[in-house]
């Protein structure tokens, strides 16, 4: 259990960090508001793109595609650090 608590504890300080530099990133807010907004903007188009292309894939309006680039954004973040965690404890316990 102690190994399990201090990935956890490792993996919410990486987090805080991220969110401390995100939010005191050098450029402002403003840029941060905006530099979020084109890259939704872009990833809603790149997705909208793509369903047009591949037959199977529909989004049904703008919001649709906006929702599902937020949710992939999230799961992106998440999982490469549960990853990495994984593979530094196999490693050391090999």
């Amino acid at each position: 259990m102690g190994a399990l608590a201090d990935a956890l504890r490792r993996l919410f300080a990486f987090y805080a960090l991220q969110i401390r530099l995100v939010w005191e990133w050098r450029p402002g807010r403003v840029a941060l508001v905006r530099r979020a907004v084109v890259t939704l903007a872009v990833g809603a188009i790149s997705l909208g793109v793509a369903a047009y292309v591949l037959p199977g894939v529909a989004v049904r309006d703008p919001g649709t595609a906006a929702t599902v680039v937020v949710l992939m954004a999230a799961l992106n973040a998440l999982v490469r650090p549960v990853l990495l965690a994984l593979v530094r404890r196999s490693r050391s316990s090999a």
